[in-house]
């Protein structure tokens, strides 16, 4: 057969997917986007711009800390591009393709139409319950380490199922070098791309089906060559010679593998409804489908829900497991409900069911949304002062110049499995071209800089000995039951940390007067901020004091 006619194949999958079912997958889109755009740059992110896109920058990562090819290459590009639109756009392109991958395999293998509201329950599912959503969906680090090797990988299935009988050289090169650079991208997905490649060419055996023998063997090859270029890479063995994982290094094979069984209430504590979800979507098939008639979509749901555990087997030469490292099982997963979900909603359960069940997604997806927009968006307001105050330091003191900012302060996530990467890096330094960059911790929404609600009046106690320049408040708001209160002092000798300032306010709810020590300083430009976020609805008497709590 002619290339044309397996290019003819690919073009139909994406020819199955109507207007109507496209606009589903723009809305997931313009979710994650608005999210995207709210997310600063940080943690490694600064180290890997430094790095460059050269090949040498590419070896000396891979053989000081171990990576692949893919997600090395994208990360320092991504990171080089300054229009922060054009990056967000192309980081949620990222994301959906994710999504929509796992959605059209379903189809394509079940041989089925695109189905929008599996799509939408997927999405919403990836949403809601991942383990690590900031760090793996959100940092352009994280989102090229963990995510963009799964996007490979079910494309590596997608490409694997479509071709399964081709004869053309050409598409078994292109599959091959595909599926290589899949396996070697990602450590905790090298082992998950063979084992299910391998379980898929015995699955198309015992249903029979046309398969090419020569392209299975070849692509299968190849993904262990991938697999064995990446687990070779001496960066791992250099990682794990660190101090830190000498007690781990110094235990067996029986002991890594007892290590790794105790994981399993992680495992259980991260997915416990995403199982949920599974178990009852797969005993809904069986039992009101019928296994006969389901046996194919059963076994291929199985196929990957083993993929999901051997991911965790391969844990075992791990010495930690971070919650971003368990995306990986989590992709298997959300592979094994989507096939599931196409059967059920093509047979099993009526059209206004699964459309009321979609609706319930859709629902609390919004309102997850909802809450980590309002957050994310304060940490992208936080980040601009915090690029101020070191903008403002280098501007006074050049290359010498050493600033302090302070920590970002999240004021309401529904996990804090939903927050960005909270390492400090190093790095930050040397991209902004200063001596050194401090990090100070705070627990206040110091966004209120940029963006109040509304300024306010306020009475000094007991001749105090400052001036405050400004007040500013922030009520609580649709997804936050936070009130933020910040002051501006004028006094500069106030930066000295043995000084205190309290804010004295009216309990809403107890109405009694209440006094609490305020934080700070933080110095942003030529303003001492001190503020306060209180876990209230609303407060009046605002009166601040340097006098101690009585």
């Amino acid at each position: 057969m002619s290339n044309l006619f397996y290019r003819e194949k690919l073009l139909n999958v994406i020819r199955g997917v109507s207007l109507y079912s496209f606009s589903f997958v723009i809305l997931v889109f313009l979710i994650f986007f608005s999210l995207e755009y709210n997310t600063p740059m940080h943690s490694d992110d600064f180290s890997m711009y430094l790095r460059g896109t050269s090949f040498s920058g590419f070896w000396e990562f891979y053989n000081g800390w171990g990576g692949g090819f893919v997600p090395y290459w994208l990360q320092v590009s991504l990171l080089k591009i300054k229009n922060h639109v054009v990056l967000s756009v192309l980081v949620s392109l990222f994301i959906v393709l994710f999504l929509y991958g796992i959605s059209i395999f379903s189809a394509k293998v079940l041989n089925i139409r695109f189905n929008p509201f599996v799509f939408i329950i997927i999405s919403s599912i990836y949403f809601i319950f991942n383990p690590n959503l900031g760090q793996t969906t959100f940092w352009i680090v994280g989102m090229t380490s963990y995510l963009v090797p799964l996007t490979l990988s079910i494309f590596s299935f997608l490409f694997f199922w479509i071709y399964k009988n081709t004869s053309s050289n050409l598409i078994v090169v292109f599959v091959s070098f595909f599926v290589f650079f899949t396996s070697e991208s990602s450590p905790t997905i090298s082992a998950g791309v063979p084992y299910t490649l391998f379980v898929l060419i015995l699955y198309c055996k015992y249903i029979k089906c046309d398969i090419n023998w020569k392209f299975a063997g070849t692509v299968f090859l190849f993904s262990l060559l991938g697999t064995s270029v990446l687990l070779l890479a001496p960066g791992h063995y250099q990682r794990m010679a660190q101090p830190a994982f000498s007690d781990w290094m110094s235990l067996n094979l029986f002991d890594k593998i007892i290590v790794n069984l105790e994981r399993i209430d992680d495992i259980f504590n991260y997915f416990k409804y995403s199982l949920f979800i599974y178990f009852v979507s797969l005993f809904c098939l069986v039992f009101k489908g019928g296994i006969k008639e389901n046996r194919n979509v059963v076994l291929l749901s199985l196929i990957f829900f083993s993929s999901f555990i051997v991911i965790h087997l391969s844990m075992t030469f791990a010495p930690y497991m971070p919650p971003r490292a368990l995306n990986n099982n989590f992709f298997f997963l959300l592979v094994s409900i989507s096939l599931v979900l196409y059967k059920i909603c093509c047979n099993v359960i009526t059209r206004s069911i699964y459309i009321g069940i979609t609706s319930f997604f859709i629902g609390f997806f919004i309102f997850k949304w909802g809450i980590t927009l309002d957050s994310y968006s304060t940490i992208m307001n936080q980040n601009a002062i915090r690029k101020n105050i070191i903008q403002s330091e280098k501007l006074s003191k050049g290359q010498d110049a050493s600033p302090i900012i302070p920590s970002y302060y999240y004021i309401k996530l529904l996990s804090s499995r939903d927050q960005l990467d909270g390492y400090f890096s190093g790095s930050m330094k040397d991209y902004y071209g200063v001596k050194s960059i401090l990090e100070k911790f705070v627990s206040f929404d110091y966004s209120l800089i940029l963006k109040a609600d509304k300024k306010c009046d306020i009475n000094l106690l007991n001749n105090s000995k400052f001036t405050v320049r400004s007040c500013l408040y922030k009520a609580h708001s649709l997804f936050s039951s936070k009130s933020t209160f910040l002051i501006s002092i004028e006094n500069g000798k106030l930066i000295d940390s043995k000084n205190r300032i309290y804010l004295r306010y009216v309990d809403p709810l107890s109405n009694q007067i209440n006094k609490i020590q305020m934080e700070g300083p933080i110095k942003y430009f030529d303003e001492n901020i001190y503020g306060i976020t209180l876990k209230k609805q609303d407060y009046s008497l605002f009166e601040i004091t340097d006098q101690e709590l009585k």
